[in-house]
């Protein structure tokens, strides 16, 4: 009796997922009828010279990428290297256990990891199928993250202005991080095809008092967060700004819309994904990552630059006296400025979270030429387009200038009035005496030893350990599993303290202690590194070995191995001063 009545509600809570679902769909179909109507009458209308000019990007994008890769001579590591790291265990996984347990393991880490693996899937058959090698990954991020936002942001010149060629050109040179983001590994580019699609709806929608119109909005917002957790702050910004319509437009639908579209998406399929990472309480957990508004806005300088930024704002301002475009370019600039404020109430930006500005950047550009090319005509039309276009230029080139790069954005002193980044393929003098002290360590865990690392800065970590011969094209000469590296936390307010310290039998050390978001933040790091360097504390266990390798910035790295159990009074005593450290 109790199988039976389990298995009747289990078909009654399917039945009603069903129809839920049957209805989302109905309710959209409208909306994407229309919006595929609009792409089929824009594809008709495709030129030649469309083609051609497309075809160039995409040429002129992958030439360059291969450029920078193959100039390349650094390790990558963190966000860097992370999914490029991913992408080639999961395509051995595809290749070993077949497609079934791939697609099982990218849905288990949308529900369960902060870096999830869907956004990497072009990336995976990439690697699959033409190499693992870091120009390989690349191109996987230009061409399936970067190039749609390309298309996007034509179709949109297509739509808005006469010269959609020469608009394109010149909104895509004046967001230049876009693909420096591709160049360095950044996959989360490829969310910006996702919010700007979801804007060019926004901006498209009529104020006909439908209920429909948004829903794919919605949709395509749910789908940027499913990609990148932290495009979440551009989803709420862009339901906040929505506000702004409803009272100016008095119709409350499109709010209702895109809200019902993004929330029905997430809950229907991905509870767990909103239960336990969405809703958690990230601005305890990244308290580190929290440096200072002013490192937020130099960051802001540093990739966009203060002059770009201006025209931003100077053009929406501008629209503002525009009846037909107010609405859009108040809804731009308040959801520019609300993705900022958001953001900063939990974390510094890193440079890759930079990228949820571009979508609006760029959609205020070609708004502005189409309002530029309907009230200019003759002589200060030309003069106009010959203007911004130098200045999109000036702009896309200012990295090209040699400047001195920051290590770590505490190095973040100076604004800088154009983007101040650096073209330049990254190499690193040290990366071959990273790779020897691998080696080395790969040497100690063939014998059975655990062994840790104690640093965490840019100059030298785990993860940029275990990437050194992949960033560098090199053999891995030890068969040894790399399980011999104990991993130790190294964010105070993110990982806490952990015992396995106690259990390593080498500490490698670097000197002067290394940290990427100070001394203050790191204890769990600074703490054991000064014992072992001092002998004291726990140091007293632990000899230093002749072993040693000179890092880049002046930093050494020592060889502790163990002589004895560390004492409970030993343990205790570092634990403590951890917990009195925070």
């Amino acid at each position: 009796m109790k199988l039976a009545a389990h298995r009747a509600s289990r078909l009654a809570a399917a039945l009603g997922g069903g129809l839920l679902l049957a209805i989302f769909i109905l309710l959209n179909l409208p909306a994407l009828r229309r919006i595929f109507a609009s792409i089929k009458s824009v594809l008709r209308s495709v030129t030649r010279g469309d083609i051609c000019f497309i075809a160039t990007i995409l040429a002129a994008v992958n030439l360059l990428v291969f450029i920078y890769a193959k100039n390349s001579s650094t390790i990558y590591y963190w966000d860097n290297a992370r999914y490029w790291s991913v992408s080639r265990e999961l395509a051995e996984l595809w290749k070993n256990e077949g497609t079934k347990r791939l697609l099982e393991v990218v849905f288990d880490s949308v529900l369960t990891l902060d870096y999830n693996y869907l956004i990497i899937l072009p990336a995976i058959v990439c690697v699959r199928l033409l190499g693992s090698s870091r120009y390989i990954f690349l191109s996987s991020i230009a061409n399936f993250g970067y190039l749609p936002v390309c298309v996007l942001v034509w179709y949109m010149a297509k739509r808005y202005t006469k010269h959609r060629l020469i608009i394109t050109t010149i909104t895509l040179l004046f967001t230049p991080m876009l693909l420096y983001s591709v160049m360095i590994g950044f996959v989360d580019v490829g969310g910006d095809a996702f919010i700007l699609a979801a804007l060019l709806i926004r901006l498209g929608t009529d104020n006909d008092g439908r209920a429909d119109r948004m829903l794919p909005a919605g949709v395509l917002l749910a789908a940027a967060v499913l990609m990148r957790r932290w495009y979440a702050f551009c989803a709420l910004a862009f339901v906040l700004s929505l506000v702004t319509d409803c009272v100016k437009r008095k119709n409350v639908y499109p709010l209702i819309s895109t809200v019902g579209g993004f929330a029905f998406t997430l809950l229907f399929f991905f509870q767990r994904l909103v239960s336990t990472k969405l809703l958690a309480d990230y601005s305890s957990l990244y308290v580190a990552y929290k440096i200072g508004l002013d490192k937020d806005i130099l960051l802001l300088f540093r990739y966009f630059g203060i002059i770009p930024l201006i025209l931003f704002f100077a053009a929406g301002i501008c629209l503002l006296f525009s009846k037909s475009q107010r609405c859009d370019a108040a809804f731009l600039m308040i959801w520019s400025v609300l993705c900022f404020c958001l953001f900063v109430r939990v974390q510094t930006h890193g440079q890759q979270h930079l990228l949820m500005y571009a979508p609006a950047f760029m959609c205020m550009i070609i708004l502005v030429s189409g309002r530029l090319e309907a009230n200019l005509h003759g002589s200060k039309q030309y003069t106009t387009a010959l203007t911004a276009a130098g200045m999109s230029l000036i702009v896309s080139l200012s990295p090209f200038i040699p400047r001195i790069q920051p290590t770590s954005l505490q190095e973040l002193k100076k604004p800088t009035m154009l983007p101040s980044f650096s073209w330049s393929p990254p190499k690193r003098s040290d990366a071959m005496t990273v790779v020897g002290l691998l080696r080395y360590l790969d040497s100690l865990g063939a014998k059975g030893l655990h062994v840790g690392l104690l640093a965490s800065s840019f100059t030298l970590n785990q993860d940029m350990l275990l990437n050194s011969e992949a960033s560098l094209s090199l053999p891995r000469v030890s068969d040894t599993p790399r399980s011999y590296l104990v991993y130790l936390p190294d964010v105070d307010q993110r990982d806490g303290w952990s015992d396995a310290l106690f259990k390593c039998d080498i500490l490698a050390v670097a000197d002067p202690p290394q940290t990427h978001l100070g001394e203050e933040n790191q204890a769990v790091v600074v703490l054991p590194a000064k014992d072992l360097l001092s002998g004291e504390g726990i140091g007293k266990a632990f000899r230093r070995l002749d072993k040693s390798f000179s890092l880049d910035g002046g930093v050494t790295v020592y060889i502790f191995e163990k002589t004895r159990e560390l004492t409970d009074a030993e343990c205790e005593n570092l634990r403590e001063r951890f917990r009195a450290a925070h």
